[in-house]
């Protein structure tokens, strides 16, 4: 069901009739995770994406750019690498720090030895395109110096606790220069690194949109309607949350083309593509869309022996199309065939978030660890409200 709302040209346009608010200011970024005393805040794999009031963009590749929120955040997009550097595409550190990059060793909790890279200190401030070297870390050991096929990776803003502006993480095994947090859980992103020439490691469905691989994740303060999103590219936003296992809200979405947006639990980091959905939305008219709440294990075509999450556990969110024009949900019955993902640069459109199960929701903050309000996200000046040519809408 639709009903009619008239953006600023004075047309009107179609909306759909659901929890999904089409938003009139977006508040964030795109936003697709211990040992030692600032190591537990990851110790639970936990997630959160980029959240908002991300600067003006700099000049240059990896120069700061004026800080609009004193909020940690973190956007890491798919990309091509040839396995030596990734480039962040903007970072957020309210107290200076640094941006590391795991794999996915992450999720089995190596969350020391899942560092694979880190930038150079970095002053308080938001940043932009900043290039990581992989595989030279200081305190790190490997007889790796390249990635050598395509791969989740994860990218983490951490804090300076020691002052000596040398990042400390490795070597002193988790007790120093540990990540901003939110929620208790670290802030991170996820992304896919495509190796060129590499094996592609994830299953893309036939049917999947392409994302173009200059596509950035929507701000929060751009103006948007479903019009304007049709012809933009695909994002996601994800945050850290408390739920009582049963739900969960994903901050923001685009689907350009319509579609729906997925819950996956991180068995799909290890192939199971279609078993790890546990939640989905209902169709959503091509459009962006805000502040959706998904119920937990009610999927068309899946069977589960649970109701809701029994533990806190990170998440990840993808966007999917409506390949089969029948507004139903048919890639979990279909076996991957139908409503695909978008994606960019060959795989999945994704960001991940930690969800707190109520009864483990009051986990208290790290000792040198740094708690990024949530009071503080959306304080962006309304002079920048006006997005960026190259973001979407």
């Amino acid at each position: 069901m639709t009903d009619e709302t008239t953006d600023e040209s004075g047309d009107a346009t179609a909306r759909t009739d659901s929890d999904w608010e089409l938003p009139s200011r977006l508040t964030a970024r795109r936003d697709i995770l211990k040992t030692g005393a600032a190591a537990s805040a990851v110790l639970g794999v936990g997630f959160a994406g980029a959240t908002g009031g991300l600067a003006q963009e700099g000049d240059d590749a990896g120069n700061e750019t004026e800080t609009v929120a004193e909020q940690a955040s973190v956007s890491f997009l798919n990309q091509p690498t040839d396995g030596t550097a990734v480039t962040v595409e903007s970072v957020t550190v309210p107290e200076g720090g640094y941006v590391t990059v795991h794999d996915a060793t992450l999720l089995d909790g190596a969350v020391v030895e899942s560092v694979i890279g880190v930038s150079d200190y970095l002053d308080p401030g938001a940043y932009e395109a900043v290039e990581v070297d992989l595989y030279e870390v200081p305190g790190g050991s490997t007889d790796q110096s390249a990635l050598e096929e395509t791969q989740a990776l994860f990218a983490m803003p951490h804090e300076e606790t020691t002052d000596n502006e040398s990042y400390d993480f490795v070597e002193s095994g988790g007790e120093s220069d540990g990540p901003y947090v939110r929620e208790g859980q670290a802030v991170v992103d996820v992304g896919y690194a495509v190796v060129d020439g590499a094996a592609n490691g994830t299953a893309t469905p036939e049917n999947a949109t392409a994302t173009p691989e200059n596509a950035t994740a929507t701000p929060e303060n751009a103006t948007a309607t479903p019009t304007d999103a049709a012809d933009g590219e695909a994002s996601v936003t994800f945050l850290n949350q408390s739920t009582d296992g049963t739900t969960v809200t994903v901050a923001a979405v685009t689907l350009p083309e319509g579609g729906y947006v997925a819950v996956h639990d991180v068995t799909l980091l290890d192939g199971a593509v279609v078993e790890s959905v546990i939640g989905v939305s209902e169709y959503l008219e091509p459009g962006s869309y805000v502040d959706g709440e998904i119920t937990l294990y009610e999927v068309p075509g899946a069977e589960f022996d649970q109701s809701a999450l029994e533990e806190t556990q990170a998440l990840i969110a993808m966007p999917h199309e409506e390949t089969t024009d029948n507004e139903s949900y048919d890639f979990v019955e279909s076996g991957g065939e139908s409503d695909g993902p978008y994606v960019q640069a060959g795989q999945p459109v994704v960001t991940a978030a930690y969800a707190s199960v109520d009864e483990e929701a009051e986990t208290a903050t790290p000792d040198g660890e740094t708690d990024t309000p949530e009071g503080n996200e959306t304080d962006t000046p309304e002079d920048n409200e006006t997005a960026p040519e190259n973001e979407t809408a």
